[in-house]
């Protein structure tokens, strides 16, 4: 299965940044229109688009920046959106899809309610859920990534998976918004395990150069199907229609 590059915007303030390694004090700002930089993405021939509410992600819903998100999906037009941050019940879930996002990642709520992945999944269908799974050298953390769980990344993954959930997310928390690569030996170990219970993976964190692509490529790990990656373009270390092409390998 061919991997698909899935640009990221990650919204802080109403505005598009990016975070070092999940740290919200080290924030750098490329955008202050989210809307915009959504139309970019879709001009250049994106198929999905990641949005992080870091906002609701650090402080709750009570901070969920829905009209950011709200003019968001309206830019993207026939560009599918999916949404993560602060999605920690059912409610939330609920005012997502109502915004118009096509998918939701839950992150700290699927570590501290596993009863809430599947009930999403009975009521809107498997394709529209992800559950993220954010770990730092093998374990995994929540909060906007500032607790640690105690959880063992491999084993909540299959947990999670054989409760229901076809699809997760896997960032590699050290190397996210670093451009040092991605952490092909944790996301192998991740993608490995979940494999055979019939699950798929997406890969964040790290990507800076068209090589990490093609490393991730060559890596051939059968269930990632898609690269997130948000920095990397932003200062343009390559275009969305390079990335592609990289993930595609060679023409025949």
């Amino acid at each position: 299965m061919p991997i698909a590059f899935v640009p990221a915007i990650d919204l802080l303030g109403g505005r598009v940044v990016r975070l070092h390694r999940g740290e919200r004090e080290k924030s750098t700002v490329y955008s202050d229109d989210p809307a915009k930089t959504t139309s970019a993405w879709r001009f250049e021939g994106a198929g999905l688009l990641h949005v992080v509410d870091l906002d609701a992600a650090f402080d709750g819903a009570q901070a969920r920046q829905t009209d950011a998100i709200r003019r968001i999906v309206e830019a993207a037009r026939n560009l599918p959106v999916q949404l993560g941050g602060g999605l920690r019940d059912f409610a939330t879930v609920e005012e997502a899809f109502a915004l118009g996002v096509s998918r939701v990642v839950l992150g700290t709520a699927a570590v501290e309610d596993r009863e809430l992945a599947p009930k999403v999944i009975e009521k809107f269908g498997v394709q529209r859920v992800a559950v993220a799974v954010d770990e730092d050298g093998g374990v995994v953390k929540s909060r906007g990534w500032t607790e640690g769980t105690g959880l063992d990344a491999v084993e909540f993954a299959k947990e999670v998976v054989e409760s229901g959930v076809k699809l997760l997310l896997h960032s590699a928390i050290a190397r996210d918004g670093t451009l040092a690569g991605p952490d092909l030996a944790a996301l192998r170990r991740v993608a490995d395990a979940v494999a055979p219970l019939g699950a798929y993976v997406l890969c964040a964190g790290g990507i800076g150069s068209l090589d990490d692509l093609i490393a991730l490529r060559s890596a051939a790990i059968p269930n990632v199907v898609g690269a997130i990656s948000g920095r990397a373009l932003y200062e343009r270390a390559f275009t969305l229609p390079q990335a592609r092409r990289a993930l595609e390998g060679p023409q025949q």
